[in-house]
Parts: C-alpha cells; structure tokens; sequence
C-alpha cells in the first residue's frame, strides 16, 4: 500500500504540473494560484549558510519531500514567466543538494529511482527555462556544471552502497537530460564539462566502479538487509538495460559528450521552449547527430586554446577506450556480456573522437585508419552496432573533410559488396534491411555527392547493378546480353565477365549474400539521389533479374521493389505490380510456396504503405482484383483438366490475395465511389463470384481452409464494395452468372453437387 500511495502522490504532483501548465496563461485564476503555492510550499532545501566544504555532512529526506522536489521541477517549466526569477533559484538549490541527500532505501518507483528522477527533472528545468529565458541562462548552465564536478567526485570517492543506489542513479538522471532535451550549448560549456567527465575515462575508476558490487556482498553477514536492497535495486536497473556499472557509466559519459558538443556545432532551430512537451528519451542526441549527418559543423568559436585543448584530451580519450576494449575483446575466447556495454561503448567513441576531429578542424589520422579497418572484410569486429556507427562516424568525416569523399566511396563500394554476416537479411514478419546497410548506402551517397567529378552518381550505380548481375543469375553468361542493352557500354560483356573472375573465389552462399546487400544497397541509393533517371534504372535492373534469381535472392528484390515502388513515377510503379502479379500466377519452380509468400508479403506491404501515394490506390486495386480474377479461373481449369489434381496450396493462394486487397482498401481516405467505373465495378463482382465459389463465405467451418483472419478481411472489404448490380441491369443472373468468364460451368457444376 505504501508503494501505490507513493506513486499515487507522484502523479497527482505530475498530473498538476500539466494542468497548470495549460492554464499558465491564465496568470490571475485562483485555481492555478492555489495549486502553485501547494507545491512551492512542499519544497526542502539545504541551509547552506556557512561554507561549503569538500567533506559535507548528507542530509536525509524522506521519499515524500523528494518527490515534493520532483514535482517542483516539472511545474517550474510550466510556471507562468512572472515566476521564473523565483523558480530558478530554487532549482538550483535542489540540484546543488542531490548528491548531499541521504535518499531513504525505497522500492516504490516504476521507472527509475527517486534519485535518478530527481537529477533528471531537475536538470531538465533549468535546460528549458535556460531555453526560454537566456537572462538565466549563465546561473542554469553553471549550476549544471557544479552539479557535474560534485557527483563525479562522489562517484569516484563514495561508499559502494551510496555510489551504486544513490550517486550512479543520479549521475543516470543527469545523462537523460543531456541526451533528451535539446538545448544551444557553448563550447566553451562543453569544454567546462569536459573537463569534469574525462576523469571518468581513468581504467582506476572504471574498474572501481565495476567492483562496487563485490564490495557491497563482502559486508552481506553484517548488514543483509542494506545488501538485500542494493541486490533488488541494482536488478531493477538491469532489467532496463542499464546496469549502473563503470562500463555503462563511461557509455553514459562518451554518449553525454558528444550530444552537448554537436548541440554547440550546429544551430538549434527549435529548440523546446515553454512548457513541457512530450518527451522522447534521447531526443537531443539523435537530433544532434541527424543535424550533423546533414550541414558542416560551425567552428567559428573553437579558436580558444582552452576548447582546443579540450578537444585534443577528450578525442585522446575516446580513442583509448575504444583502444583498451578492442584489446580486451581480441583476447577473449567468446563474445563480451551484454552487461559490459563493449559494444555500445566502442560505437559511442567512434562517434565522440569524429564530432572532436570535425570540430577541431584536423582529420584525426588514427580515426581515419581506423574506420577504414572497420568498413572492410579485414574487421577486427563483427558487430552491427559498432559498424553502424564506423559508417555513421564516417559521413561526419567526409561532410567536414570532404577531400577524402572520392577515397571513402570506392573503398565503401568494396565495403558492400563482401561478403560480410552483418549484411544477411532473415526473411521474416517484419522483415527490414539490417541497419549497417541503411547506414552504408546513406554514407555512400553522401561520398559520391561531395567527391569531384561528372555523373559519378550514375558510375556508381552502373558498377554495383552490374555486381547484381554478376552475383545473383543462374546463368550469368547467358544473361550477359539481356543486361547490356539496359546497361549501355557500362555493362557489357567483358564487364560482367570480370566481375564474374573477381567472385571466383567466393562461395554460391556468399555470392548469393553479395547479391542480397548490393541490391539493398542500390535501392537505398537510389531513393537518397531522388532522380528519375536513377530510380528508373534501378527498377528496370531489379525487375530483369527477378525472375532469374534463386528464392531468397528473389525475395530481397521483391522488398526492395516495394521501397522503389513508392517513390517511383507511375509508369514504374506499374511494371513493378504487374511483374508481381506474374510472380503470383507462376511461383518460382526452385521453391514455389517460399516464392508465392515473399510476392504476396511484398503485395501486401505495398498495399499498406500506400497512403503515400494516394493517387494510385484505383490502379493498384484493379491490379490486385484482375490477379485475383485470373488466379480463381486457373484453378478451375485445373481442376477441370486434372480431376486427380490437390487443389487446397492453390486455393489457400488465392485466399491469400485478399490479405492485399484488405490493406489496400483500410486506408480511410481510399473511398470506392458508387459511380466507379464499369471496369472496377466488374473486377469486384467478379471477386465475390470466386469468393462464393470457392467458399470462402460459408458460414459452416468445417473443412474450410480459410484461416481465422479471412472472414473479418472479407467483411472490411464488403464495406468497401460499391454496388455491383447495377439499377438499369436487366436478367442479371443470366448476363452476369451463366456467361460470366471467371465461373467455368463444370467446376461450378460439380461445387453445387458437391455442396448438395
């Protein structure tokens, strides 16, 4: 009971942050009055008055005064202006205690620690009001800055059971601040902080920190209830992914550093001001960094020797870290825990030691080499995340060193097209191209805009459709002639039959893995030059070798079509849902039921994300019901033909077909109007014919291959059917039953006995 009221008094002091925050315009209503003075009244603060020393007595609170505090932080960003001279104060008061508060051992809390929360909300406050009101912005960021010194000495100093239940929570505060709320930091702030966190980078205190625990069991005999709680809390925090140990505690420094740095680099356009919006955890950072991926940082302000200084300590610090991790990794005979955050850590340093060299306007030559290591079947590591972030560290390079554009996207180029695990697609429900391939052709694209020279863009995308060529035909020299009248003098024979001699070497697995990635890759590149000329001639490219391809190749371009699809003009769009509606009718013979899943999943996915192009839903739909017409008739003439023949795969696959039909139709603004065309009109009645004939309306379930979701797809689509007996129709059942096209009497014929 005690935990539900606790949170239950959180909420109510969240819940009236909010209410006040709407009403904070309304500065003379007495409700808003009232509610304001409750909570103001509730907040306890420290009596400072003599001097602060280094070796400060901590003072206890009790959980509900914490979450009194907790609850003036998040009003405070809500407050109507005539009270932020008196709010900012005070938030500075309860920052500069939280690592001088004795917290009470407390369970009662969802998401993170009374600590934690406290740091978070707090520091949250001043970033926004620091946002909105520049005047405060000197006391909020020196404030942030103090609170930094403090709890990294606590961290580095403190006993094991505060550090890991109280100062590490806090700290853990801090660091969600700093990566979720935006805010236009200086570098000259960066540098003041630097200054305190790089001490954090030491190995002594990292291996301090990851021993804390050890320390903690050892007094388990003379205090089991205190050892008892750190157990609990600390498995808490695991269980988000966050084990508050000194190899998270360094992520969560590299990950801080590099957020408020790129923050400094770059202009916040709309940075949050005001009252308190959503909130998105690692809104900052990600910001930031997209900023970065997309304009040269400004280095305007980094002439001071200080921030350059700075810099050169915290880039050398970052390479070590990641230096000292790949050493450890290499000597390990299995992969590192998920708890040590190698990984997360290495990805992050990349990132920090990229942001310093763009800053510092110096292309850091250990960095550079170190990246191109990692972006070649040479790699020390395997690893998608830290991958990923080689590519992404990579882009920052080139952006602001652009000199290295032309070097970067040849060696990328040799980058995905090997043979590399990380690039493997599982064709599974949700199947989505693995990220260090997004971040691959992102990055590409950007090395061929900024590289010199003329039509680069279409060299590129020649070399690599002819890498799909060569990789993924069953008979590549045969094709050889087919692909070069769509690939010009580019991609003539003696093109295809080097690329062909440079595969030798590979296996049919890891040709087939080449092919996979390339295609991926060309799509991804395609869609970032936004050119029709470029998107047609990938489409056209895919489209030729979709039906020469084994299944799982086969099935790669058919995903990729779809993202192609849905940029592509309209002439395109439509060869690409014909060639699937072929795909459909004849599956491929080397694996016919894999093939008839991967087009219809691609079918369907096409379907649903049409709302981009709401223009072509009626020549989508006709497509799909002229498929489903042809596919009901060749069942029918099968089953005519070959009275022996199994007829339940071919009618699960036209049952199959609704699904696409039904996502189509979902859309709430595609509306089938009563005046559609004639054509439309008939292509529906048609569907409900081979509905009932084939039973996928019976009502009795017995024996019926329908699965659970058809019915309630047959009964949105219904919804959707405009009528299909016209009023003016005369002896409709003899005009459009007995000589309708898609109903073949025999089969009909020998339904109605058998239903009989």
């Amino acid at each position: 009971m005690d935990c539900l009221e606790l949170n239950i008094h959180q909420l109510i002091l969240s819940d009236l942050a909010v209410n006040i925050g709407d009403s904070k315009d309304d500065v003379n209503n007495a409700g808003v009055l009232t509610a304001i003075d409750l909570v103001t009244s509730q907040v306890e603060t420290r009596d400072v008055s003599t001097e602060e020393t280094e070796e400060q007595e901590r003072v206890f609170m009790p959980n509900s005064r914490v979450q009194c505090n907790i609850g003036f932080a998040e009003l405070a960003v809500n407050l109507p202006d005539i009270h932020v001279n008196e709010t900012v104060p005070v938030l500075i008061d309860i920052l500069r205690d939280i690592p001088y508060i004795d917290f009470d051992h407390c369970l009662a809390w969802d998401d993170w620690a009374l600590p934690d929360q406290l740091a978070f909300a707090t520091v949250s406050a001043l970033l926004r009001i620091a946002s909105s009101h520049p005047e405060h912005r000197e006391a909020a960021t020196c404030a942030i800055s103090g609170f930094v010194s403090c709890i990294v000495k606590m961290l580095k100093n403190g006993g094991s059971a505060d550090i890991l239940s109280q100062f590490a929570p806090s700290f853990h505060g801090l660091y969600r601040a700093i990566i979720s709320i935006p805010f236009q930091w200086s570098v000259k702030e960066w540098a003041t902080l630097s200054a305190h966190l790089n001490s954090l980078f030491s190995s002594e205190v990292v291996d301090g920190l990851n021993h804390l625990l050890s320390d903690v069991l050892r007094t388990e005999e003379e205090d089991p209830e205190e050892v008892l709680f750190i157990r609990t809390f600390l498995s808490r925090y695991i269980s988000r992914g966050r084990p508050l140990s000194g190899y998270f505690i360094v992520c969560c420094v590299i990950e801080a550093h590099w957020t408020i740095l790129a923050q400094a680099l770059v202009l916040q356009s709309d940075v949050q001001r005001g009252r308190t919006t959503e909130f998105f955890e690692a809104a900052a950072a990600n910001k930031a960094w997209q900023t970065l991926l997309h304009e040269s940082v400004d280095t305007s302000s980094v002439d001071d020797e200080y921030v350059q200084n700075a810099l050169t300590t915290t880039t050398e610090s970052a390479t070590k870290c990641f230096t000292n991790l790949l050493i450890q990794i290499e000597e390990m005979d299995a992969e590192p825990s998920e708890d040590s955050y190698a990984w997360e850590t290495m990805s992050e340093s990349l990132k920090l030691a990229s942001v310093c060299s763009a800053a510092s306007r110096i292309l850091d030559k250990q960095l550079y080499s170190r990246v191109q290591l990692l972006l070649s079947d040479e790699s020390p590591i395997s690893d998608n995340l830290v991958q990923e972030a080689a590519l992404k560290s990579t882009a920052i390079l080139v952006r602001n060193f652009p000199e290295i554009a032309a070097k970067m996207a040849n060696h990328l180029r040799k980058f995905v097209t090997s043979p590399l695990p990380i690039f493997e697609f599982e064709f599974t429900p949700g199947t989505r191209t693995p990220p260090p391939l997004v971040a691959a052709a992102k990055c590409l694209a950007l090395c061929i805009d900024l590289a010199p020279g003329d039509d680069l863009t279409l060299s590129y995308m020649y070399s690599l459709l002819n890498h799909i060529a060569a990789t993924t035909s069953k008979e590549t020299y045969e094709s050889t002639t087919t692909s070069r009248s769509s690939l010009d003098d580019s991609a003539d024979a003696a093109t295809l039959y080097s690329l062909e001699t440079g595969l030798r070497g590979l296996t049919e697995e890891e040709k087939r893995l080449v092919g996979i990635s390339t295609i991926s890759v060309v799509t991804r590149l395609a869609l970032e030059f936004q050119t029709e000329e470029v998107t047609r001639l990938t489409i056209s490219m895919l489209l030729q070798r979709l039906r020469t391809a084994e299944p799982t190749v086969e099935a790669a371009i058919a995903y990729n079509l779809v993202d192609l699809a849905l940029e592509a003009p309209a002439g395109s769009f439509t060869d690409i849902i014909r060639v699937f509606s072929s795909i459909n009718r004849s599956a491929n013979p080397d694996d016919p039921r894999f093939s008839n899943n991967m087009v219809l999943a691609a079918q369907t996915r096409l379907a649903r994300e049409l709302q981009r192009r709401p223009e072509l839903y009626q020549l989508y739909l006709m497509e799909l019901l002229t498929l489903f017409s042809d596919k009901g008739v060749a069942i029918q003439n099968l089953a005519i033909s070959n009275c022996q023949a199994k007829m339940e795969d071919m009618t699960e696959q036209l049952a199959s077909l609704l699904l696409p039909i039904d996502a189509l139709l979902s859309h709430p603004d595609f509306e089938v109007p009563p005046n559609a065309p004639s054509s439309l009109i008939g292509l529906f009645r048609n569907m409900w014919f081979l509905c009932v004939l084939f039973q996928f309306t019976s009502a009795d379930d017995k024996d019926q291959i329908a699965m659970s979701w058809q019915k309630p797809a047959l009964a949105r689509i219904a919804m959707k059917t405009p009528p299909i007996v016209l009023e003016e129709a005369h002896d409709t059942i003899v005009s459009d039953l007995e000589y309708n096209p898609v109903i073949r009497r025999e089969y009909a014929e020998t339904v109605c006995a058998f239903c009989a």
